[in-house]
């Protein structure tokens, strides 16, 4: 029986797979644990994937992000990778029938820890063991690359102290050929070149590392500044003194700016890492006083972007939150800024790029635009798919509403609150 978009227990799938409960629910997805009634004893994880489609265009495309991901794991053979068994269309939505991964995920780890944080023993185990499949997906011709590595990606048997990685909805392969693909990922998990539609094995290296770095402080690695350029501004042992002088600086080389400054493969890392490990056993690792950490920021997080000493205006901010969390602010500082999700391949940079922010499938490429029309800035829908609210209320295509310091603007689930500098009563002065 079915109730929305939701199946209840004891619903049968396929005519084969009899649902027990609901595991976990994504942006477009929902995960139930399921009963295989052909295979007396076996339990499945099935993957449900809807789309809220208008057109054709989109109902196609979710069919091939669907086989894509189908087929991604049909070709999948390593031990932290759950198999597929089986896969099928079923009232319009699409399911994955998965081997069943009994465990929490290293997001809920971190969220049960008394400490905020993780030890670093135990993190250098499990990245190590990241290592390992990273390595053998990358060693795939074409290489695979992931994409998305994070804690809530990473579930852990802890019966067998193994791992696995999940949730190969946004992997792909990667000829070398390809220069541009289109940026996904999670914010603050996703590197710099994957913002301009650049991805490469070292990319994974670089998740892996705002993956470590989050289990060992705490807190999420990226903090994006207000230009939207990636700058991670806290060193890991000045959150959490307890981390080793060499975890940081294998940390610090992970999470580089440029690709090339990481280490050259998994291969490599999880060598260094296993070298780490050992010293962590024998009691050889370094924690100086947070006061000799190393200077900020280091050569590896220099942002490439040529810098400019002339003075910003500032007019207003754009405060970024998605589903009620705050994720980023933005500066408002000239005429015009476009929103929306970037596509390389179609020539589509918005100047206010959600695409790592809001996965919703409900921000449009060219989706809304702020402009600045005597002294005052405007709000308008460009003709988004799903369209935009301001302050609750739906506009209509073209509207142009003007903006007041406080205004919430609401794109699928993302929300834009709009601030006037303090001590001005109108911007653009």
């Amino acid at each position: 029986m079915r109730i929305g978009d939701a199946y209840l227990n004891g619903t049968i799938l396929n005519n084969r797979y009899e649902i027990i409960k609901r595991l976990g629910k994504g942006g477009n997805s929902k995960v139930y644990l399921a009963r295989d009634l052909q295979i007396e004893g076996s339990f499945l994880a099935i993957k449900q994937m809807f789309v809220e489609y208008v057109d054709y265009d989109q109902y196609l495309k979710a069919m091939q992000d669907f086989n894509r991901e189908a087929e991604i794991l049909s070709k999948l053979e390593h031990p932290s990778i759950p198999a597929l068994h089986d896969f099928f269309l079923m009232e319009g939505d699409f399911f994955l029938a998965i081997q069943y991964i009994e465990g929490l995920s290293l997001e809920q780890k971190l969220n049960q820890s008394k400490r905020g944080w993780m030890d670093e023993k135990q993190v250098t185990l499990w990245g190590i063991q990241l290592c390992d499949t990273l390595n053998y997906l990358h060693k795939l011709n074409p290489p695979m690359i992931y994409r998305d590595l994070k804690p809530a990606n990473v579930m852990l048997n802890e019966k067998l102290q193994q791992i696995f990685l999940i949730d190969f909805g946004v992997a792909r392969f990667v000829k070398p050929s390809v220069s541009v693909v289109t940026a996904v990922g999670t914010f603050g998990y996703a590197p710099p070149e994957l913002l301009q539609g650049r991805v490469t094995p070292a990319s994974d290296i670089y998740s892996l590392g705002a993956t470590m770095y989050h289990l060992l402080t705490g807190v999420i690695p990226e903090l994006p500044d207000i230009l939207f350029e990636c700058a991670i501004r806290v060193l890991p042992r000045a959150i959490n003194r307890d981390i080793s002088c060499e975890m940081e600086k294998i940390l610090i080389k992970a999470l580089s700016t440029s690709p090339e400054h990481r280490f050259c493969s998994a291969q490599v890392m999880k060598s260094v890492l296993e070298e780490h490990l050992d010293k962590i056993i024998n009691e050889k690792t370094t924690k100086e006083s947070v006061d000799s950490t190393l200077k900020y920021p280091p050569k590896e997080w220099e942002s490439h972007h040529k810098k400019v000493n002339k003075p910003i205006k500032i007019n207003g901010r754009l405060k970024i939150y998605h589903q009620k969390k705050k994720m980023a602010e933005f500066l408002i500082k000239k005429a015009s800024y476009s929103i929306g999700r970037q596509d390389p391949a179609k020539g589509t940079i918005p100047d206010i790029d959600l695409s790592l922010i809001d996965q919703s499938g409900k921000i449009s490429r060219k989706h809304a635009q702020i402009i600045k029309l005597s002294n005052h800035y405007y709000f308008e829908d460009v003709g988004s798919t799903y369209g935009s609210l301001l302050n609750g209320e739906k506009l209509n295509v073209a509207e142009r509403r003007l903006l007041r310091s406080g205004d919430r603007i609401n794109l699928g689930e993302t929300t834009l609150e709009f601030i006037i500098e303090k001590g001005t009563d109108q911007i653009g002065n």
